[in-house]
Formats: C-alpha cells, sequence, structure tokens
C-alpha cells in the first residue's frame, strides 16, 4: 500500500522548497517521515528456536501519523467504556460558519477554547429549564478541526446522555428520540459564540459579526446510538487518528 511516508520521502524536499510549515507541522511531518525506521532506532528481535533475526524499528507516536496510535486508542476506549451510564446517548454536532474560519485559523487555542466553553454552556443551560428538561446533564466533547474534504472546518461532537439529574437528585430522562430543539440549540450557541467572541478581539471588523449574526448556524443532532459502546467506539475515531490516513491517499 502506498503510504503517506512514502510521499513524504518522495517528494518532500521539492514541496518544502515552495513552502512553509508550522512549528506543529513541521513536528509532524518529521514524525512521520521517521516512523519505524532506522532513524528513529529500535531493536533487533531474534528466535530463540531457530536464530533468525529481524528488525523492528521504533514507532513516532505522534498522534497525526497514519502508522500509529491504535493501541492507544484501544486502551482509551477501554477506560472510557467505565464512564458510561447504562442509558441511551445522543450526538450533537456544533458547527461555526465558514466566514469565521480565517479568524478561527489565526487565533486557534483562544477560539477553540471558546467553542467548548459556548458548546457546554449551551447545553447545560437548556436542558436546566424545565420546558425542556429540567436536569442537570453531563456531556463528552471531541474538537474535529477538517471536514471530509479536509479543508478546515471547526466543529465539535457532542456525546450526551439521554437525561440528567433533578434537583432532588433523581434521574429524568428525556424524550427516546429527542433531546433539544436543535433551533434553540444553535441561536443560544450563535449568541453566546458571538458575544464572547467580539470580547476575546476587542478589533473584530463588526461587519463579519452582523453577518454571522444573520446566518443560521448548524447545530444536529443525530438519534441515539444503538449501545454505550457505539458511543466510546464512535469518539476513538476522532480522538486517536487522523485527517489522512494511507487508504485515504488514492
Amino acid at each position: 500500500m502506498l503510504e503517506v511516508q512514502d510521499i513524504l520521502e518522495q517528494y518532500g524536499d521539492a514541496f518544502l522548497q515552495k513552502y512553509r510549515l508550522s512549528y506543529v507541522q513541521g513536528k509532524a511531518w518529521n514524525a512521520i517521515h521517521d516512523c519505524r525506521t532506522s532513524r528513529l532506532g529500535g531493536h533487533m528481535d531474534k528466535c530463540p528456536n531457530c536464530g533468525y533475526e529481524h528488525p523492528s524499528y521504533n514507532s513516532c507516536r505522534n498522534r497525526h501519523c497514519p502508522k500509529c496510535q491504535t493501541f492507544s486508542k484501544e486502551r482509551w476506549i477501554d477506560a472510557r467504556k467505565a464512564d458510561l451510564l447504562n442509558v441511551g446517548y445522543f450526538h450533537v454536532v456544533f458547527t461555526v460558519p465558514q466566514e469565521l474560519n480565517p479568524l478561527i485559523y489565526r487565533n486557534q487555542q483562544s477560539c477553540y477554547n471558546l467553542l467548548f466553553r459556548c458548546v457546554a454552556e449551551t447545553l447545560q443551560e437548556l436542558a436546566g429549564d424545565k420546558k425542556y428538561l429540567g436536569a442537570q446533564i453531563g456531556h463528552t466533547a471531541v474538537l474535529h478541526t477538517w471536514g471530509q474534504n479536509l479543508c478546515f472546518h471547526p466543529h465539535i461532537h457532542c456525546i450526551v446522555p439521554s437525561g440528567g439529574l433533578t434537583a432532588l437528585g433523581k434521574w429524568q430522562s428525556s424524550r427516546k428520540k429527542f433531546f433539544l430543539p436543535v433551533r434553540v440549540l444553535s441561536r443560544k450557541f450563535r449568541g453566546k459564540f458571538l458575544a464572547l467572541l467580539k470580547l476575546q478581539i476587542p478589533d473584530i471588523n463588526q461587519s463579519l459579526l452582523n453577518q454571522c449574526y444573520r446566518k443560521e448556524w448548524v447545530v444536529y443532532c443525530k438519534p441515539p446510538f444503538k449501545n454505550a459502546a457505539c458511543v466510546v467506539e464512535y469518539l476513538g475515531r476522532y480522538t486517536h487518528r487522523v485527517a489522512i490516513s494511507n487508504n485515504r491517499i488514492l
């Protein structure tokens, strides 16, 4: 199989002469380029019976390497299964309009933190409203920064249990096929994010804010998963895998 590493080896020098990498990109590039080669060192495996020897080179363990992270993913999945409740789970996705992508790309750490904060507050405040659920909920959120076309597309995937605890400490279940109204989620999330974004970046273009206020933001809620194990397996794809894998090159 053709690998990402083969492409870096064959075309890397020409690419680097034309384009400049950030520190993080350069670190990932070097890790993938050197992964499981003599450049990272290794050890010799020897059969105790026939004496056959075979070199095993070290893995880079970089989370962007398509050949690494499988063991870490499985270990993470096993640990997360202990956190799940024996209830249904909803999959909620929060997306910002593409007009904000250049701004977010220039201010990634602060904007990603803001995304997580606004998503959490939106879910918790609406779930606490007796009109919808009237309970305190928990959730797991995973940031995803690319779309299926591999373009920059920051959005957050949330796994939310279908219910929460009331003020009296009793479990309150949501409707089986309904969690919270997506239109309400979308508008509350939009208001929170843009208001806090203006405080965080005071010199932001007001016309950009106005344009984003006028748009309906995309928030959707998928039907519940079949069981709790599916939840963790799904999240594992996003926490320990990368945008481009070897089998997607062609």
